[in-house]
C-alpha cells in the first residue's frame, strides 16, 4: 500500500510530498489517537482510491505476468512455458532472477536434467511492458497467481480480487477467514494444463460479469470496513474466551 507518487497528477504529487513530510514529523511526537486528518490515513486513502480506479480499466490484454524465481521455481517455469504455447492471444510474460548466470544458484538444483539451457534462455528474455504493471494486470482477461500449491497473499491477488478480474491460481490448502468460494475463480490442478481452456472460456461479456461479481464480493469481505469489523469481532471473542470481559483501552 505504499503510495507510488509517479502515478498521480502533479497536484496530487505535491500533496503526497507534504503528507510524507508531515508523517515523518508526527512519528516523532507522542500520539494517543488517529484522526481523519492523520497523514498516514490520508496517504492510505489516496493509494486505496488509486487501486479502486482500476475497476474501470478496459480489456486490453489477455494475460500479463511478471514473475521471479523466489519460490517454487520449476512450477513457475512450467507456467511460463504454458503461456508460450498459447497462440493468437495478447500475452506479455517474463520470469527472471538476479543470479541467472550463477552456477551455484539454489534454483538450479530443482531444474530437471537436460532442461537448464532452455530455462536460462527463458530467464534472459526481457519483454517490454508498455504500461504500468498494475494497470496492465487489471486490464487483462485473466490474471495468474502462482501460490506454489498453498494459500498465499500477493499483490496480484489483491489487485485481481479488488478490481474483479478473472483469476486462475493454485488450489489453496488453507482456507482464508472469508468464503473464497463466493468469488468467481479458476483453479490450477497440475502444471497449468487448464490455462488455455480457461482463457478461452472468458469472452468480453463473461469478463465484465465476473468483474462486477468479484468487486461486490471484495467490498463485502475485504474492503477496509469489513476487515476492521472482522479484526474487532475476533479480538472481542478471544478476550471473552480468556475471561477478559471484552476489549480494553
Amino acid at each position: 500500500m505504499a503510495v507510488p507518487a509517479r502515478r498521480f497528477h502533479r497536484s496530487k504529487q505535491a500533496i503526497i510530498v507534504l503528507l510524507l513530510l508531515a508523517r515523518n514529523v508526527i512519528k516523532r511526537l507522542p500520539r494517543t489517537s488517529v484522526g481523519k486528518f492523520d497523514p498516514e490515513f490520508l496517504l492510505y486513502r489516496l493509494r486505496y482510491e488509486l487501486i479502486k480506479s482500476y475497476r474501470s480499466t478496459s480489456l486490453d490484454y489477455d494475460v500479463v505476468v511478471r514473475d521471479t524465481l523466489f519460490a517454487w521455481p520449476w512450477h513457475r517455469i512450467m507456467l511460463h512455458r504454458a503461456l508460450k504455447k498459447i497462440v493468437g492471444k495478447k500475452i506479455i510474460s517474463s520470469i527472471s532472477t538476479s543470479d541467472v548466470d550463477d552456477p551455484d544458484a539454489w534454483w538450479r538444483k530443482v531444474i530437471p536434467d537436460g532442461e537448464m539451457s532452455d530455462v536460462i534462455k527463458l530467464l534472459k528474455e526481457n519483454p517490454e511492458f508498455p504500461d504500468d504493471f498494475e494497470k496492465m494486470i487489471t486490464s487483462s482477461r485473466l490474471s495468474v497467481f502462482t501460490t506454489g500449491k498453498h494459500w498465499g497473499w500477493r499483490g496480484i491477488t489483491f489487485l485481481s480480487l479488488m478490481c474483479g478480474g478473472p483469476l486462475i491460481m493454485d488450489v489453496p490448502v488453507f482456507d482464508p477467514y472469508f468464503p473464497l468460494s463466493d468469488f468467481k475463480l479458476f483453479f490450477n490442478y497440475g502444471e497449468w494444463e487448464e490455462l488455455e481452456s480457461v482463457l478461452g472460456e472468458i469472452d468480453d461479456n463473461t469478463w465484465q460479469n465476473i468483474r462486477r461479481h468479484n468487486q461486490q464480493m471484495f467490498d463485502r469481505y475485504l474492503a477496509p470496513l469489513p476487515v476492521a469489523r472482522y479484526v474487532c469481532e475476533t479480538l472481542r471473542k478471544r478476550m471473552a474466551d480468556n475471561g477478559d470481559g471484552g476489549c480494553r483501552p
